[in-house]
């Protein structure tokens, strides 16, 4: 994941933070073909990625003795730009919108006066179905988002 980072602070201890991401995700299935006597083929493990436009939109609330320490709450939006799936023979396999809950925890190191490096700890929950293949294909009813992150962000301070 790449991306920018912007927080905004609006009242003491609380903070908006909005977040325009690039993701990339994969999945890897493997499969075993049989040919026409039934006799298993070799097996094969296909690689599918989907290329995503993350937005999480958050409350910050910063913590402790110097207030480095933060954790941070709310929604996310994941918008679907592009895939390597072969849309003729499997069609569209997930929708183009994902949304969800998010929630994180962290801390701010202070390199200098105008930067911090932040170490952050954030999950994502999935809040709607993202397949749009049958579910007797994949074996369950339906497919949310769940994400644990470990992100790093370089924080240029204005003052």
């Amino acid at each position: 994941m790449t991306g920018i980072h912007l927080d905004y602070k609006f009242t003491p201890g609380l903070l908006f933070a909005l977040n325009l991401n690039y993701e990339r995700r994969s999945i890897d299935a493997s499969s075993v073909p049989f040919d026409s006597t039934g006799q298993s083929l070799f097996p094969t493990v296909t690689n599918y990625t989907y290329d995503y436009l993350n937005i999480p939109i958050m409350l910050k609330v910063p913590f402790g003795k110097q207030e480095l320490w933060f954790f941070n709450f709310g929604l996310f939006t994941n918008i679907l730009i592009n895939d390597n799936v072969d849309q003729e023979v499997y069609g569209n396999s997930f929708k183009n919108l994902d949304i969800g809950l998010i929630s994180g925890i962290g801390k701010a190191f202070n390199i200098n006066d105008n930067n911090e490096l932040a170490l952050e700890l954030r999950t994502n929950l999935g809040l709607a179905n993202i397949s749009d293949l049958e579910s007797q294909f994949l074996g369950v009813e339906k497919l949310r988002t769940s994400s644990l992150n470990l992100m790093i962000t370089y924080i240029f301070k204005n003052k």
